[in-house]
């Protein structure tokens, strides 16, 4: 989802997790049915990602190592977290 090699490093992966997410956000793209489920995917890789631990089984075990991880974490509220509310919102909700 994040088109990184498996070398990326820490900052690599939040690097392509912005790009990722910047293009996928449902609020850049209302018209986009499948852009919250694309963001979702793109959220879910970043927090495995970006977790040493998750990270290594993930490398060894494939995807379904980390099922159930307790990665579930609202998107839109981790990408706010991690970058900071408000980018792509203005007054009332809608897009810059």
């Amino acid at each position: 989802m994040l088109e990184i090699p498996f070398t990326a490093t820490a900052a690599d992966i939040k690097k392509a997790y912005y790009k990722a997410a910047i293009k996928c956000h449902p609020d850049k793209h209302p018209d986009d049915p499948e852009a919250e489920e694309k963001f979702k995917k793109v959220s879910q890789a970043y927090q495995v990602l970006s977790d040493p631990a998750l990270r290594s089984k993930y490398d060894e075990y494939g995807k379904e190592a980390t099922q159930g991880s307790g990665v579930e974490m609202d998107p839109k509220e981790f990408f706010n977290k991690i970058f900071g509310g408000g980018k792509f919102e203005v007054g009332d909700n809608q897009l810059l």
